[in-house]
């Protein structure tokens, strides 16, 4: 990004200023200039950003300088916030810088090479934050990507499962508008991550509805406490790791919001969590969608009406009736969903039906199939199919 493509905002009620600013640094920076705090907002907010800076005057009509660079914190974090001032005003100023809400305040007359000594240390500044943001955001998804490929290569089962429950809340959450629904996505990915400590044949045995004895049901219990766990020390999860720890208890209902994408976030999780999980049980136990609906309708768990009304709109796949092709494992390819169990020659499950190939699997089968561990084939769904 170079200098010019930097993005500067400067509010003051008086034009002189402005236009005098405008005039120095648009050859420098891209500017943008507002009278007043309500000219500032819709700037902020209709698009023409974002801005790596926003200086404001101190003594404006209706909003002052503090008020106003509150609200931009709020509004874009990122933002670094300056403000010009007289003398008069250093205390307040000094404040407000102590407070978090200002990077740096310049006084009045601000000579140009000031106040371009000032733009130039916010850029660096806002620089640090954002290419932070991006490294923790990148090292974010990185973590995930691997525990969810040990997931996969641990217990096809679940995993297969996890995807289902990410597609059943992606779309409910798309159809609610909820923000931030990653953290929803997330947490349905990882909801499984710890069946990673329970042999694969419960997992199943538990899918397929199969009785449990104690020991079992005890290994199963402690799947959303070990969960919590591995992704406890996680930035960014913290949300995540609480709605995945409480995600087979009954959500506190009194604390739901309308519209729903308004309550608590741990809470909307639980809910959308929950929901998705048991009609993934009645599908997994052969009940056609409505069917699935019907028994969590009549089975005495509590589900939010509008969330059960969602869950009965999402088209399932109809993988059975779907075409196929025979191909060898060396011409298996990224994103292809596979239309049948991988197993072992002694008949231990590797894969599971339904599962989209992604690199590491394929790497795995190819290495499984040297050593002759799998056939050298396997059935794959065309790719008119929508996957989960």
């Amino acid at each position: 990004m170079t200098l010019k493509d930097v993005k500067i905002l400067f509010v003051d009620d008086d034009p002189n200023i402005l236009s005098g600013f405008e005039r120095i640094f648009r050859k420098h920076f891209t500017i943008c200039t507002a009278p007043d705090a309500e000219s500032a907002y819709k700037i902020l907010t209709g698009g023409e950003g974002p801005f790596a800076i926003v200086v404001s005057d101190m003594r404006m009509p209706g909003v002052d300088g503090v008020q106003f660079l509150a609200k931009v914190r709020e509004m874009s974090p990122d933002t670094i916030r300056m403000m010009l001032t007289g003398l008069s005003d250093i205390e307040i100023a000094i404040n407000a810088i102590n407070e978090g809400s200002i990077f740096r305040f310049l006084t009045k007359p601000c000579p140009p090479d000031t106040m371009m000594k000032a733009l130039l240390t916010g850029l660096q500044q806002y620089n640090l934050v954002t290419a932070e943001k991006v490294l923790l955001e990148n090292t974010l998804k990185a973590s995930i990507q691997v525990l969810t490929d040990i997931l996969a290569m641990t217990n096809p089962f679940a995993f297969s499962r996890a995807k289902r429950l990410r597609y059943f809340i992606t779309a409910i959450g798309k159809k609610l508008e909820i923000d931030d629904l990653w953290q929803y996505e997330v947490a349905a990915m990882l909801s499984q991550i710890g069946c990673v400590t329970v042999p694969m044949e419960i997992v199943e045995k538990n899918f397929e509805g199969v009785e449990l004895d104690p020991t079992e049901m005890h290994m199963l219990k402690e799947v959303p406490g070990t969960g919590r766990k591995l992704l406890e020390k996680i930035p960014r999860l913290e949300v995540v790791s609480t709605i995945i720890e409480k995600q087979e208890s009954e959500p506190d209902f009194s604390k739901i919001k309308y519209p729903l994408k308004n309550t608590d976030p741990v809470v909307l999780g639980i809910m959308l969590l929950k929901a998705a999980t048991d009609f993934d049980t009645f599908l997994c136990r052969k009940a056609s969608k409505n069917k699935a609906i019907e028994m969590m309708q009549i089975s005495g768990v509590k589900y939010e009406p509008q969330i059960i009304a969602l869950l009965g709109e999402i088209e399932i796949p109809e993988l059975e009736n779907a075409s196929t092709r025979l191909l060898k494992i060396e011409n298996l390819l990224e994103g292809m969903v596979l239309a049948e169990d991988i197993k072992t020659e002694k008949g231990f499950l590797v894969v599971s039906k339904g599962y989209e190939a992604t690199d590491i699997l394929i790497r795995r089968l190819s290495n499984y199939c040297k050593q002759k561990i799998i056939k050298d084939s396997i059935r794959v769904y065309l790719p008119e199919i929508k996957k989960l």
